[in-house]
């Protein structure tokens, strides 16, 4: 069905995103990343979560539909893009 790469991790990223809303309560993923230790686990998130921006952008999209600050978000995505060697 899919032939390349790049779209088997969007349907991923797309999955996870979907996933995330479902099953995570939007209160307490809120509460979680805005705490002091936000930025600490959006960094980490960013590093170990395996595949590249097919990924990154929809949980992104969807984390900011959620109400996460700014801020967790910027470090999510730069610890992925930037640090991270897990990148396809």
């Amino acid at each position: 069905m899919f032939k390349s790469t790049w779209a088997r991790y969007l349907v991923l990223g797309f999955l996870l995103a979907g996933l995330m809303d479902t099953l995570v309560p939007r209160e307490s993923l809120v509460n979680w990343l805005s705490s002091s230790r936000g930025i600490g686990a959006a960094w980490l998130l960013g590093i170990l979560l395996p595949g590249g921006p097919y990924v990154v952008f929809p949980l992104a999209g969807s984390l900011m539909r959620s109400g996460v600050e700014a801020a967790p978000l910027i470090t999510f995505v730069s610890a992925k893009l930037l640090i991270s060697r897990c990148a396809p």
